[in-house]
């Protein structure tokens, strides 16, 4: 409980997840556990922000209810994004579900994620994914066994106006469903987004 926090904390000792717990956040503060985490307890983000930097072995289910889980390093437990944010740059080797209200986005900036695992964007929830039309440059989730589509997506383009661009998005061995919408819904005057939903790539075409 770090909801009185007046300064940022770090966690560099190993963690026992030994029972069901919820870990709260104050406002403007963060959390960083650069310690392995282990045990069967499940574990409730409610509030602020918790950077995971070690390798993390739970295997309870982590639930991102409100604020943000940066995973930097790895972790095996099933995560359900309910209302929250998913961010990082590390591994994820457990299960990803992102419903109502949740968001699964790499970062920060650029950057890719990996899920080792399934990944489902239920409706309701989003993928909100960095792109830079001046560069081409992208966010991406690597790695995924098999991808549910159902959610939507959102581009939050970095520099530049979008034109003929192409960006890899997702890579998954299977994927499925379809994206409830994306935004930007009009990439540019004349413009139209082309999802090509099986091989995860979002293009700009003329519109036809």
């Amino acid at each position: 409980d770090m909801l009185s926090a007046y300064y940022n904390a770090t966690i560099n000792s190993a963690l026992v997840l030994g029972a069901s717990q919820n870990w709260a956040i104050a406002p403007n503060r963060m959390l960083t556990v650069s310690g392995p985490m282990s045990g069967a307890g499940n574990m409730t983000l409610w509030q602020g922000t918790v950077i995971l930097t070690g390798t993390n072995s739970c295997t309870g289910t982590t639930t991102i209810s409100n604020g943000t889980l940066e995973e930097n390093g790895s972790i095996s437990t099933p995560i359900a994004v309910t209302g929250g944010t998913l961010t990082g740059t590390g591994v994820l080797t457990g299960p990803v579900s992102v419903s109502t209200a949740g968001t699964i986005s790499p970062g920060p900036g650029v950057a890719e994620l990996f899920v080792s695992n399934t990944l489902a964007l239920q409706p309701g929830g989003s993928a909100s994914m960095d792109v830079n039309a001046l560069t081409g440059a992208s966010d991406e989730i690597a790695g995924i066994k098999h991808l549910t589509y159902g959610g939507a997506l959102v581009l939050n383009n970095q520099a530049g106006s979008f034109s003929t661009n192409t960006f890899k998005l997702f890579d998954a061995s299977a994927y499925a469903g379809a994206l409830s919408s994306i935004s930007p819904a009009i990439p540019g005057t004349g413009l139209e987004w082309n999802i090509s939903t099986q091989i995860g790539r979002a293009s700009c075409r003329e519109r036809v």
